[in-house]
């Protein structure tokens, strides 16, 4: 009976171990995955506004507002230490009141202590150009982020690639015709979440 006691402590003690590891491994899965999908959001909202760069509104006559972008697109490159900072500007059309207004938006990371200790955070600033120039406020898109980098635009020749069925972006030479039909080519500069 002892013995029986001894074998059955045992192998309790084994299965709450085994409980134990397995609902820890289960939190960090299920943060990681939170982190991913917050990743992505912050992710949508940049490239949203970096592919609305250099859009100009125009009016019924087809006639441009606020005239041409010079440059639509500015990155602030800093090596390979933290981090760029990238800057956009483009017309915002507001069908609800007929409005048109020239945007600058700016997208950084800064260092932030809070009660946690000191992270990096992703800032996004929205300032009106014309017609009346106007500052924004500095919002927060992003929290605890370790680094901000835009690789890969030495050549706007090359191609982005992202498949739906890999989880990388792809840098592709198009003036190399074999490239393009290799499996995997390029440099991969990111994983999707």
């Amino acid at each position: 009976m002892l013995v029986a006691t001894a074998v059955g402590a045992i192998v309790i003690a084994g299965a709450y171990s085994s409980f134990i590891l397995v609902a820890n491994q289960h939190d960090k899965i299920k943060d990681v995955a939170d982190m991913q999908g917050s990743g992505r959001g912050a992710m949508r909202i940049m490239e949203r506004d970096i592919r609305m760069a250099g859009f100009t509104w125009r009016d019924n006559q087809a006639k441009v507002i606020y005239g041409s972008i010079a440059t639509p697109v500015t990155v602030t490159d800093s090596g390979n230490s933290c981090c760029d900072s990238i800057s956009v500007v483009y017309d915002y059309h507001d069908e609800s009141d007929n409005s048109t207004e020239r945007v600058s938006i700016r997208y950084w990371v800064e260092s932030y202590t809070g009660s946690k200790g000191t992270r990096g955070r992703l800032y996004r600033k929205r300032d009106i150009v014309l017609p009346t120039p106007k500052a924004g406020t500095k919002d927060v898109v992003a929290d605890y982020v370790e680094d901000l980098q835009f690789p890969g635009r030495e050549n706007t020749q090359y191609l982005y690639v992202a498949r739906s069925q890999d989880d990388y972006i792809t840098v592709i030479d198009p003036d190399t015709p074999s490239c393009l039909s290799k499996e995997v080519c390029g440099e991969r500069i990111g994983v999707i979440g």
